[in-house]
């Protein structure tokens, strides 16, 4: 038996398929982690959009309540432009106007 005799030939490409396996993984791992990240602070603009609908919810209350609007605009914040009246809300690199009916 000769143990000393090695396969050069057949070497090179598991070589190559290995490391090239690995960095598949790496790369892999890699694009998670960065898109784990994004999709956690595009969570963060759901409680964005949560707060300015029930922001709008609660100025149709105050409405249906009587409560004037001038008061309405002072007490949200509620401002106007070309496309009509809307509640500001901002979070961390999210704004949301919700406009009003």
């Amino acid at each position: 038996m000769r143990l000393g005799k090695i396969n050069k030939k057949g070497e090179v490409p598991v070589v190559i398929l290995v490391v090239g396996v690995l960095a598949i993984c790496a790369l892999t791992i890699f694009s998670f982690y960065t898109s784990s990240r994004a999709i956690r602070n595009g969570l963060d603009s759901v409680g964005v959009v949560d707060e300015a609908v029930i922001s709008a919810k609660r100025i149709e209350f105050y409405q249906e309540a009587g409560v004037s609007e001038s008061d309405l605009e002072v007490l949200f914040g509620i401002e106007s432009d070309e496309l009509g009246r809307y509640i500001l809300s901002e979070g961390e690199g999210v704004s949301v106007k919700f406009y009003l009916p």
